[in-house]
């Protein structure tokens, strides 16, 4: 115990160390704020009871990874998916197309173009996961919970785009300022979260 005491000691003596954790905690803060706000047009309470009936069943599972971001049909429901999804996509477009497959050879100015390709490519597929979150939440809570005319729908789309976008730069901050990967602390943070919150 007094050896972990002492490393943790010396983790806040080195104010660069400190710093980077000090980044990373209020990242995750913010993080956790976003899950609170709600995309337009959500009936709360419908909302509420019925992911309540749901944590017992197989979309329990589903509601915990999201960290409580269902609980409010947050800006960030739809999380870091569109991201890592264009990751993979970039990657098997990378094995196909000769101009990719160039970039990542490269070095880290081809990484770095990847990177940007990545996140225009999150952007559409953010958009076209909103659509379908709302219809996918509707069905699975049996409906009530959002109206499904089309202003509502792309509208829920475009406010759980831009969380998604939110939490993509959360991410690279906590990876360029902050500890480890960013977007791997966010995941742990709502599996963690989603856990605690089971628990009570």
């Amino acid at each position: 115990m007094e050896k972990l005491i002492k490393k943790i000691q010396e983790v806040f003596q080195n104010k660069s160390l400190k710093n980077k954790i000090i980044f990373t905690i209020c990242m995750l803060a913010l993080y956790r704020l976003l899950v609170f706000i709600p995309v337009p047009f959500v009936d709360i309470s419908a909302l509420m009871s019925k992911t309540l009936d749901a944590t017992n069943s197989g979309l329990g599972y589903f509601v915990m990874l999201l960290g409580g971001a269902l609980d409010s049909f947050s800006l960030i429901a739809i999380g870091l998916a569109p991201y890592i999804n264009a990751s993979i996509i970039m990657q098997l477009m990378g094995t196909v197309i000769p101009k990719l497959e160039e970039l990542t050879e490269q070095g880290e100015a081809g990484q770095q173009k990847i990177a940007q390709y990545t996140r225009y490519l999150s952007v559409p597929l953010a958009f076209v996961q909103g659509i379908g979150m709302v219809y996918f939440i509707n069905y699975m809570l049996g409906g009530h919970v959002i109206n499904t005319d089309m202003s509502t729908v792309l509208l829920a789309a475009f406010a759980m785009t831009v969380g998604s976008v939110l939490l993509m730069w959360i991410g690279e901050l906590i990876t360029e300022k902050g500890i480890s990967n960013g977007v791997s602390m966010l995941i742990f943070a709502s599996i963690v979260a989603g856990i605690t919150k089971s628990a009570y």
